[in-house]
């Protein structure tokens, strides 16, 4: 039981986070007054976006985020901050939610 309601719940809050944050680049491309350049970037991100799911969505999550990903070993040597010490996982409700 805990697990389809772990599942609901991020089902949840991906489906309505990514409804407010995908109205808004829609509204900031049509009606926005977004510059052309960063409108252009914009629209082609999203189209790229579009096609990059399943297991390459997931392992770029894995390679950028995970315990050696890009990104939680350069702010480590670099600023020595470790999100991972600070509570961050992939395998929480945040982190799954943030992949999702």
């Amino acid at each position: 039981m805990n697990a389809y309601k772990l599942s609901i719940q991020i089902s949840a809050v991906t489906a309505i986070g990514g409804g407010i944050v995908g109205f808004l680049m829609a509204y900031a491309v049509t009606l926005g007054g977004l510059p052309k350049p960063l409108r252009s970037v914009l629209i082609t991100f999203s189209g790229v976006a579009s096609n990059f799911a399943g297991v390459p969505l997931a392992f770029a999550f894995v390679a950028t985020l995970g315990r050696v990903g890009f990104g939680t070993t350069l702010p480590k040597e670099v600023f020595n901050i470790n999100i991972y010490e600070a509570g961050f996982s992939l395998y929480t409700f945040i982190g799954l939610a943030l992949t999702y």
